[in-house]
């Protein structure tokens, strides 16, 4: 059966509360730049040269704009993101394919309190690493437990609690 981390509400909600809050001064500043006669007023020299303020109010909202679509692409995008393990290894967004034979190792210290951990694994004759994060990603507990079945990795602790037992006896 194939586990999936798809692509995390954390991330695609933060881009867009960045889209709002860009969209929302792209405005501000059009309003005080374009619009707002009395602050126009206040902001242009008595040569008639508008002051930096001014100019910012102006131009600002182009790239606010800008910011903003762009963080709407990337919310879109990030529900298509997705980590499959399945019989044929581990597929990240429908492309890269790692074999569970070439797994070196799963570093998952720091999964229950940061969320992420990091699987090294060898490509060619280069030693790579993989670093998931739960802000990435969500569904990572799944795909983990199935990385170590799959894998036959062996649970944090389990060499040290036997060594504990046999000191015991």
């Amino acid at each position: 059966m194939a586990v999936e981390a798809v692509g995390s509400k954390f991330s695609r909600n933060n881009h867009y509360i960045l889209a709002a809050m860009c969209l929302v001064f792209a405005v501000w500043f059009a309003y005080d730049g374009w619009i707002n006669k009395t602050y126009q007023q206040e902001e242009t020299r008595e040569d008639g040269t508008p002051t930096a303020n001014l100019q910012f109010n102006r131009y600002a909202p182009i790239g606010l704009a800008a910011i903003a679509v762009y963080s709407l692409l990337v919310a879109a995008q990030v529900k298509n993101k997705r980590i499959t393990a399945d019989e044929n290894g581990l597929t990240i967004n429908g492309k890269a394919v790692i074999p569970y034979s070439s797994v070196t190792h799963i570093d998952k210290r720091f999964f229950e309190k940061e969320g992420h951990y990091t699987i090294g694994y060898k490509e060619g004759d280069a030693e790579q690493t993989l670093k998931l994060s739960d802000r990435k990603y969500d569904g990572l507990g799944l795909l983990l437990d199935e990385l170590i079945r799959r894998t036959g990795a062996a649970p944090a602790g389990a060499a040290s609690g036997r060594e504990d037992q046999q000191k015991n006896a």
